[in-house]
């Protein structure tokens, strides 16, 4: 997918915003697929398998909301240190 980190997008249900009145918002979901090999590096190595349920392997990481391996408790191994 070229240079693309990553992308960020809302799914709506099929015939949601169809003009009958369905919003589709209470099926709704945000999901973020990320998709540069700097970025899904630094997540393996980062949260790597301990968080359970999520593949950190392949071409592009799929997580959706509320991307509970980002904000888990656990504590990323001086992520903080590498943004700043």
């Amino acid at each position: 997918m070229g240079n693309l980190a990553f992308t960020f997008r809302r799914v709506l249900p099929q015939g949601a915003g169809s003009g009958d009145g369905y919003t589709g918002t209470e099926d709704a979901y945000t999901e973020v697929d990320i998709e540069a090999e700097g970025l899904r590096e630094m997540l393996k190595k980062e949260i790597g398998t301990d968080y359970p349920g999520q593949n950190f392997d392949g071409e592009t990481i799929n997580m959706t909301a509320p991307f509970a391996p980002l904000v888990s408790a656990t504590p990323l191994r001086g992520l903080h240190q590498s943004i700043i």
